[in-house]
This record gives structure tokens, C-alpha cells and sequence, in this order.
């Protein structure tokens, strides 16, 4: 069975609520698959909320799907085009966008 580390915490909160830490409280945060239920501008805040509560030297990590389905048949194509056509409807292009490139180290935007 597996047994958590003491130091280890797996918390699940609402971003656009404003995550209920204080700035630079983390060294680590985890978060994944949601950027096609977002817009740009939606990311933009997201991606600000989790830059405040890290940590200046600490990490976060976003894993996300790039979108690429290699050899699948009829219906997964069509589940992939489904899936892009949701993301053109939500402001996001279909090319990596790098929101970390747009905010300075303090978390502010550039």
C-alpha cells in the first residue's frame, strides 16, 4: 500500500478564487489538464495565482497534453478535431503558449 510522506500534502483548490495561502508558501506546485478549459486571458490568471504562492526558488509544474494523436483510427481523429475545435473557441491558438514568459521573477506581469 502506498504511504504518503509526512511532508507531502495533495490539496485541491480553485485558482480563480485566489488560492487561500500566503505569497511564497510553497516550494512545489503541481498542476494538470486544464488548459483546453481555459482562455488566454483565463491562463493568465491561473498562471499568476500559482507564481504568487510559490516559493522565489521553489517549482511549478504544469502537465498538460499537447494535442498530438499519432495512429489512431476514424474516431479518434474525430475526437481530436473536436478537441481543437473547443480550444479555437476558447482563445487558444493551437501553438505552445508560454505564459511564463510573460510575468518577471516576482510574479508580476512584465
Amino acid at each position: 500500500m502506498f504511504s504518503r510522506p509526512p511532508n507531502l500534502s495533495l490539496l485541491t483548490h480553485n485558482a480563480f478564487s485566489g488560492l487561500p495561502f500566503p505569497d511564497n508558501h510553497f516550494d512545489f506546485v503541481y498542476q494538470r489538464l486544464i488548459a483546453s478549459n481555459h482562455t488566454v486571458d483565463e491562463w493568465k490568471i491561473i498562471v499568476k495565482e500559482l507564481i504568487r504562492v510559490t516559493k522565489k526558488d521553489g517549482w511549478i509544474e504544469l502537465v498538460e497534453m499537447d494535442g498530438v494523436i499519432c495512429g489512431g483510427g476514424r474516431a479518434t481523429k474525430s475526437l481530436s478535431s473536436a478537441s481543437k475545435y473547443r480550444a479555437r473557441a476558447c482563445g487558444l491558438s493551437g501553438e505552445k503558449i508560454d505564459m511564463f514568459n510573460n510575468h518577471t521573477s516576482d510574479g508580476s506581469s512584465a
